[in-house]
């Protein structure tokens, strides 16, 4: 969504605060969003600082009491017109937050020059100006995100709830995201916004590939809500993967989109149409907002500033979910390995928070795992920081991969002998509602994930029937 034109600034200000007089939801999406010092027409200024006051003093906002406040009534006569209902409201208090930040970028980036022209000459020192003008800029967009004022009063909180409860409304769940699986979503409802979902599974049994295809689900999602005009950009999927590199990950997906085993790629003599299949699946995850950043050991400070750098360079200006393959990989602070960890799932705590999207931590099991038992959460490695940060923990429970490292099938929990890939993800915790378990299907061929209980689901596709 491009900021609108400075000429048509004054104009829209004149709108949203005509709107703001006339409906209480509308005046509290303007001002927990948008300050009244950074209208650009004076008149309207004025009158948008008038309103604020009364606003923060808890008074009515409206034409009778701007008059008694000292409001021309020819001032009033010359706002805009425009429809109330909060989502309106707060799109065109996106639009001024969007010009706001264009003219701040213009006066940054001439004083920038100034100062570049002054290295260029001998007379300062680049990097530290880098470093400035990069500052600079990060809290201009910060700022412009975040309304660039204190909206700590209850008020902020209640614009911000309207505005959720009219998506209720129309049937939208703005606060969870869906988990890529019809069965758990009936069970969960999706991953918490601005929490920490924990995935736990055994080493080698299939976790990665689950997070590949909920990434995969979730970015198909964003494109399909933008085809349909729901939204006018995707929001963005970021994978911290310190396992496994971006061509790995890919190739996952590909083969789990085609149903193209890539094993039979690599020895050159697959099909001809496995090869055109699985190019048309390559190109199709091509087109997905997904970021995947495979750096081996990133430290928590590493991962906030991908995610803000990500974040400003997407249409969208939105993280919608987060992977992180897995804790352990991450460099952090600690005097053992329990203390390291627990400061890797309180890091990402802030994190999520911060980014406001749904983050999913990937986490192995210490020695308690048996193949008798129901994965537990006392199986997590630093198990109660875990537990206590997590909002959400998931275990992906496979019977297969324990029949076949030689475990009895008769003493293994949910074992099916007429549907080996069946699995299980169990809930352990939900801070926002119930516990329970959803079976899938683990194709480990293709890597792919299937829910029986899909009513839209489409088939496992086989390389002999195109996906496309």
């Amino acid at each position: 969504m491009a900021a609108p034109p400075t000429p048509d600034v004054p104009d829209i200000e004149r709108r949203v605060l005509g709107a703001a007089l006339a409906d209480e939801a509308a005046c509290a999406a303007l001002f927990a969003g948008f300050d009244a010092d950074r209208f650009l027409d004076v008149r309207t200024g004025w009158l948008a600082r008038l309103a604020q006051r009364l606003y923060e003093a808890g008074r009515p906002v409206n034409e009778d009491t701007l008059t008694a406040e000292g409001a021309a009534p020819d001032d009033l006569a010359d706002l805009g017109v425009m429809a109330t209902d909060a989502e309106t409201v707060a799109h065109h208090v996106d639009l001024l937050n969007q010009a706001h930040l264009a003219r701040s970028l213009q006066r940054l980036f001439r004083t920038g020059l100034a100062e570049a022209d002054l290295c260029a000459a001998g007379d300062g020192e680049p990097y530290l100006v880098a470093d400035r003008i990069a500052r600079r800029v990060t809290d201009a967009a910060a700022r412009a995100q975040g309304a660039g004022r204190d909206g700590t009063h209850i008020r902020f909180a209640v614009a911000e709830a309207l505005a959720e409860t009219d998506r209720w409304r129309r049937g939208e769940v703005s606060d969870f995201v869906p988990t890529g699986f019809y069965s758990l979503d009936r069970v969960v409802g999706g991953y918490p916004r601005g929490e920490v979902t924990t995935l736990a599974a055994m080493t080698g049994s299939g976790k990665t590939a689950l997070v590949v295809q909920i990434v995969r689900s979730l970015a198909m999602r964003e494109a399909s809500r933008v085809r349909t005009g729901m939204q006018e950009a995707p929001g963005v999927v970021v994978v911290f993967s310190a396992e496994m590199t971006r061509a790995q990950i890919t190739h996952r997906a590909a083969s789990a989109i085609s149903g193209v085993n890539t094993r039979d790629l690599r020895t050159g003599r697959a099909p001809e149409a496995d090869y055109d299949f699985y190019d048309s699946a390559l190109r199709s995850v091509g087109d997905l907002e997904i970021h995947i950043e495979d750096e081996p050991a990133p430290t928590l400070s590493y991962l906030h500033a991908r995610l803000q750098q990500i974040r400003l360079a997407s249409a969208s200006g939105r993280i919608e979910f987060v992977a992180v393959d897995y804790d352990e990989k991450i460099d952090a602070d600690g005097d053992n390995a329990e203390g390291r960890l627990a400061a890797v799932a309180q890091g990402l705590k802030v994190i999520a928070k911060r980014s406001g999207a749904a983050l999913l931590m990937l986490s192995q099991y210490n020695r308690k795992a048996v193949p008798t038992q129901i994965p537990s959460n006392d199986w997590l490695r630093a198990s109660g920081k875990k537990e206590q940060e997590s909002a959400m923990i998931v275990h992906w429970h496979h019977p297969e991969y324990w029949v076949e490292k030689g475990h009895d099938p008769a003493g293994v929990p949910l074992w099916e002998p007429g549907a080996p890939e069946a699995g299980h993800l169990i809930v352990s915790k939900n801070r926002f509602g119930p516990v329970g378990r959803a079976r899938v299907l683990f194709h480990r061929e293709t890597q792919r994930f299937t829910d029986p209980r899909d009513p839209e689901a489409a088939p496992v596709p086989q390389p002999t029937d195109s996906p496309f």
